[in-house]
């Protein structure tokens, strides 16, 4: 998966080429795989066609997006950790496409939850966050759109160095590179190529002893934060997904654990300022 994180990059624009009855199959058993961070809530992917997802309007195919033949679209009913479970899933997903050379891109503002809602059953509030996927437009104007929109995302900020969000054993200290196992610094390189909100990169990591906490700014930055769907949690269960991959294609076997209910004590016990959330933490 390590060459998949890297190789992966947001397209906004497709080619009207269908995808094939191979690749909607391996799509679908990249669904039915997904490994859960909290196996006990209830999230749901689905992967449809454009004509199921409800249409242009619905995904937000507007300006530089260009329809895609398929659209993962996750959900999930209102319950704590719905946020960052379906970002930790939906990115096992977007780099199964990648790895068929496939394009994505994570949408989670600019298109309409209510009509999605609506071809699924369910309430517009359950409705998280969709992607295209489908062969990127090859194209003159799939060029120029990607790249303006890569300019645009840019503009939010460019990849945060690693010592800035990887933190060893207290917070504010930058992690040396030789505190760590080799694959665990790659990993934690891995994360910092995680696609997030307006490249907001809201995330940080903080290893302490043989445990890697996972941590979420929550200040509202960019519009990320709306009416219960806290976009910034969405964000970091993306970078968790990534270090987790990793570390498993490294050999290892652990897996990240939610800290939901105990954020304050964890907080408090860290020494992490009010506005950082802890999500989970990963046993080395």
């Amino acid at each position: 998966m390590i060459a998949a994180i890297c190789a992966r990059h947001s397209v906004r624009r497709y080619s009207p080429e269908p995808l094939s009855e191979g690749e909607w199959a391996a799509l679908r058993r990249a669904v039915a795989a997904v490994e859960p961070l909290d196996g006990s809530l209830e999230v749901h992917l689905a992967l449809l066609s454009f004509d199921e997802v409800g249409g242009r309007l619905a995904v937000g195919a507007l300006l530089t997006f260009n329809p895609a033949p398929a659209y993962l679209v996750l959900h999930a009913p209102e319950q704590e950790g719905r946020m960052e479970e379906a970002g930790f899933r939906g990115e096992q997903v977007i780099l199964a496409a990648t790895a068929l050379g496939l394009g994505t891109c994570w949408v989670g503002g600019t298109f309409s939850a209510g009509a999605v809602a609506k071809r699924l059953g369910r309430p517009a509030a359950d409705v998280l966050a969709i992607s295209p996927v489908g062969h990127p437009d090859p194209g003159r104007l799939g060029r120029l759109s990607n790249a303006a929109t890569e300019a645009v995302a840019r503009s939010g900020g460019k990849r945060k160095p690693l010592a800035s969000f990887c933190f060893g054993q207290h917070w504010g200290i930058a992690l040396q590179p030789g505190l760590v196992p080799p694959e665990v610094y790659r990993a934690l390189e891995m994360a910092r190529l995680a696609p997030s909100w307006s490249n907001l990169q809201p995330w940080y990591f903080l290893v302490e002893g043989d445990a890697v906490w996972a941590i979420g700014d929550s200040r509202p930055q960019r519009f990320n934060d709306r009416p219960g769907k806290p976009y910034y949690r969405l964000d970091v269960g993306i970078a968790m997904s990534h270090f987790w991959l990793a570390m498993r294609e490294a050999g290892h076997g652990s897996r990240w654990y939610s800290v939901r209910g105990h954020e304050g004590e964890v907080q408090e016990r860290l020494g992490l300022p009010q506005a950082m959330v802890p999500i989970g933490h990963y046993r080395l």
